[in-house]
């Protein structure tokens, strides 16, 4: 915000979605991980090189940067008064960067990071069979949750508000709070049975 505040003329308001330089801090950490995960997949031999997992993982982060910065010039462009034809085109543009972004995570978050489904060889992906909670409702409840929650960003697209109520952004927070908890702790899971089974 003090950034934002500094490198812009008076009367410009400096919201995360209205500041380039915010996106850029904010974008840093997906950048880091998309290197680090490019790093991994070149440090591989290339007889053995496989774009999964680490090329693969580069993507996700490769699109989780991409998206904020087309979502921020979208709204840098709406404050500015540009056309109404520009607004449209950046719109869908927007959109169309969240929804492949968010199915992009939301795939990882179930198949890669949870192990919901595993890779058996015979035919394609199934039920991981391995599993700490005995029953199924757990996992279900994680991918509606996971689901649902990652997909929280239509919000944005329908409260087209310039100042959102307070209530907006403690239920945004929230959200994402139940949603890291319902992650981290399959997460955790999945990584026990791994190890468990000698996989890791």
């Amino acid at each position: 915000w003090y950034w934002c505040t500094f490198t812009t003329s008076p009367g410009y308001e400096c919201t995360a979605g209205r500041s380039m330089s915010l996106c850029i801090l904010n974008s840093l950490p997906n950048i880091w991980r998309m290197v680090q995960s490019t790093k991994r997949f070149l440090s591989q031999p290339k007889a053995t090189r496989k774009p999964f997992p680490n090329l693969v993982n580069a993507g996700k982060y490769l699109t989780g940067t991409i998206q904020p910065f087309v979502w921020t010039a979208w709204s840098i462009a709406k404050f500015k008064g540009a056309s109404p034809e520009v607004l449209t085109a950046m719109y869908v543009l927007s959109f169309a960067s969240q929804l492949v972004t968010q199915s992009y995570k939301l795939t990882w978050d179930v198949v890669v990071d949870a192990g919901i489904f595993v890779d058996y060889g015979k035919n394609g992906y199934e039920w991981r069979k391995e599993r700490v909670y005995k029953a199924w409702w757990p996992y279900y409840l994680f991918i509606v949750v996971d689901f649902t929650f990652r997909w929280r960003w239509l919000m944005t697209y329908y409260i087209q508000l310039d100042f959102k109520p307070p209530w907006f952004f403690a239920v945004w927070a929230v959200m994402e709070l139940i949603r890291r908890s319902f992650w981290s702790t399959f997460r955790v899971e999945n990584e026990h049975v791994n190890n468990t089974e000698h996989y890791r």
